[in-house]
């Protein structure tokens, strides 16, 4: 049996270190998946030359500069997150694109600063389910978009995350500490529709999307496998011995070309009244 010790050696060798906001955000992005779903998620807000859109949580800003290149020169598109250093890398970037319609602000999602109906559509990508009130945020984009407008909010629902392993156990410990103890809402995936109709919108669509791994770097850095066994180990719920095992014989199967793991993520939309 391992001690934690010998596992954070293994680990820092590894490099399952946490993995700051920007760079976890542009590894999702790159993925084909990702670009396949915000071309959904705009098509669903219905973007069009001439709008004005808001993105709530928007970290690096990419997708506020995809909605402003959609929206052109007489529309545009506002980007609001809580992190300083994500704002100030979103008009880095901006700049540096050229892109004059979007605009970025420091700010909280659950007590927006715009006026009811202020936009054409709303929406959030991956920022919920780290937000302290899933309910009131939704309130707040139903608010600040024009009767008629679209809201639309994409989340993982951690519960479904599935890793091909024997050690059915090891795993479900994994996933239950990540779901319950990491993430904040890691339920908020099934939980969208329910806090939609609650905020009033009208016409609630969803649908879901499984975003798969048959390569375990590329899980790893996405899915977290090995930070999230490491705080399993960390917060007593998981033996160390156990995590070295489920994860040496996931490396294994990654030699052997039989690695699988995936992830069901959720997209909702609807109609503010």
């Amino acid at each position: 049996m391992a001690d934690l010790d010998t596992l954070e050696r293994g680990w820092a060798a590894a490099g399952a270190g946490a993995v700051s906001p920007r760079v976890y955000l542009d590894t999702v992005s790159a993925t084909g998946f990702a670009a396949a779903y915000k071309r959904e998620t705009f098509e669903l807000l219905g973007v069009r030359p001439g709008g004005r859109y808001l993105d709530a949580g928007c970290g690096t800003g990419d997708d506020v500069l995809a909605m402003a290149r959609l929206a052109g020169p007489a529309g545009g598109a506002v980007g609001v997150d809580c992190d300083a250093a994500l704002v100030a890398e979103a008009w880095r970037r901006a700049a540096a694109a050229g892109v004059p319609g979007a605009e970025f602000r420091l700010g909280d999602a659950h007590r927006l600063e715009w006026a009811d109906g202020a936009f054409d559509g709303a929406r959030a990508d991956r920022a919920v389910q780290h937000m302290d009130d899933p309910a009131r945020v939704m309130a707040e984009l139903a608010r600040v978009t024009r009767p008629g407008g679209r809201v639309v909010v994409g989340e993982p629902d951690w519960e479904t995350l599935v890793v091909d392993s024997p050690r059915r156990a090891t795993t479900r410990a994994v996933v239950h500490h990540m779901t319950d103890r990491l993430v904040r809402h890691g339920w908020i995936g099934r939980q969208l529709p329910r806090f939609f109709r609650q905020a009033g919108l009208a016409d609630v669509t969803a649908r879901g999307g499984v975003m798969a791994f048959t390569d375990m770097v590329a899980a790893d850095r996405i899915l977290g496998l090995r930070r999230h066994a490491r705080s399993a180990v960390e917060a007593g719920a998981l033996d160390p011995g156990e995590a070295e095992d489920w994860l040496h014989e996931l490396e294994e199967a990654d030699r052997r070309g039989e690695f699988f793991g995936a992830v069901v993520g959720f997209v909702a939309a609807g109609r503010a009244p």
